[in-house]
């Protein structure tokens, strides 16, 4: 029986690692990652009605409220078929979320989780360095030759990076950081704007968060200064880096102080105009979500997961929705602060980096954004905050 046990919950965790390394390496599987998220919980039923009792976290009562307002505002749809697919889309995410914390409930399952995205981080770059042809290398932005978005690569590759450095604070491990160097050098070859400053955040604020007394906080804001000088000169003055990123980060800087046009950001800040004015003609309950594409002039989403929200789910849909994200990150800081914890670093960064890259990406249907949400509600149950414990529901 003991044997079998071992076995079965082998299944259990295995199943959760290839469904995270498929949702951060292998994202354009849409298939295969939906197979291994049905078995997953599959097997979490299995376990649940072995139990005769499921555990629900303030993250289900969270989402089923977003859920449950998504549903009712979709009466009043633009496109209802849109929203109902959104709808169904986010339930069956919902329930694999759900089924993560109920798996992630204790620090060795967490640190398991960690590694598992850390080890996605390195799959990833394994998989650009042999599916991308050399000549692509510093001419153009990665990704389109193994059929991912740049942007989605430079995102996931900047949360291992913070997981990995996470794991060198805990362990105590310094040949780690051989890990985080080649993290940082493909998230720069990806040419995403938002992922570089999401590394040098991350990593900045984890170094800062992690470090205790004045001092020593002090002198990781100045190594933190020092990197990021470092990593602008290596992308404004190394030609391949300047070609996929330097440039890029220049036609931001200059459109910003109008001195010139970056054709990206110009998109966007025009998205975001025509949703803030579609937004205040319907304030409160929005026009159902995903439905940006019907009502505005770009054939697609908004990149902007603000403007999605309130555009689709009005602001009380938008309300809900950040209610946890930003209760946790402001619970994290002051449990961080107050009581020199860091065990709440990892939270605090991750929630900041998440509510900071919303500016120019759509996350609240984005799997390993959520997945990260979900981790953080994890980290807080298993630091026994009574806040976010987990009420058992017995089934009879």
């Amino acid at each position: 029986m003991l044997n079998k046990h071992y076995t079965f919950y082998d299944v259990y965790k295995y199943l959760l690692a290839i469904s995270l390394i498929v949702i951060y390496a292998f994202s354009n599987l849409t298939l295969i990652s939906i197979g291994f998220q049905l078995l997953f919980i599959f097997v979490s039923l299995i376990i649940i009605l072995n139990r005769r009792a499921v555990f629900l976290s303030v993250h289900f009562y969270w989402m089923f409220s977003f859920l449950l307002w998504t549903l009712i505002t979709t009466f009043f749809s633009v496109n209802q078929a849109n929203s109902l697919n959104d709808i169904l889309n986010l339930t069956v995410k919902f329930i694999f979320y759900t089924a993560v914390i109920m798996f992630v409930d204790n620090q060795e399952k967490f640190l398991y989780v960690l590694k598992t995205i850390t080890a996605a981080g390195c799959l990833l770059i394994v998989r650009l360095i042999l599916f991308t042809p050399f000549s692509v290398w510093g001419t153009e932005r990665l990704g389109e030759d193994i059929g991912l978005n740049p942007n989605a690569i430079g995102i996931a590759l900047s949360i291992s990076t913070i997981t990995t450095l996470y794991l060198v604070n805990y362990y105590q491990k310094k040949s780690l950081y051989l890990i985080i160097m080649p993290l940082i050098t493909v998230g720069l070859f990806t040419g995403s704007k938002k992922a570089f400053i999401a590394i040098i955040l991350g990593l900045s604020l984890l170094m800062f968060f992690t470090s205790r007394g004045f001092i020593k906080k002090l002198k990781m804001i100045i190594i933190s200064i020092v990197v990021f000088l470092i990593l602008l000169f290596i992308s404004f003055n190394v030609p391949f880096f300047y070609d996929v990123i330097g440039s890029r980060i220049e036609a931001a800087v200059l459109y910003a102080n109008n001195s010139g046009i970056d054709k990206s950001t110009l998109t966007r800040q025009a998205m975001i105009n025509e949703g803030i004015e579609l937004f205040v003609r319907n304030p409160i309950l929005g026009y159902g979500i995903n439905n940006f594409n019907e009502l505005t002039t770009f054939k697609g989403y908004s990149h902007n997961n603000f403007i999605e929200l309130l555009l689709g789910s009005g602001l009380i849909g938008t309300l809900i929705y950040y209610s946890l994200p930003i209760g946790l990150l402001i619970y994290s800081i002051i449990k961080s602060i107050k009581n020199s914890n860091v065990e709440y670093s990892i939270v605090a960064v991750l929630l900041i980096i998440i509510l900071f890259l919303d500016i120019a990406n759509v996350s609240y249907r984005q799997l390993m954004t959520q997945v990260m949400i979900a981790l953080c509600v994890s980290k807080m149950i298993i630091n026994k905050d009574i806040e976010f414990e987990n009420k058992e529901i017995e089934i009879r």
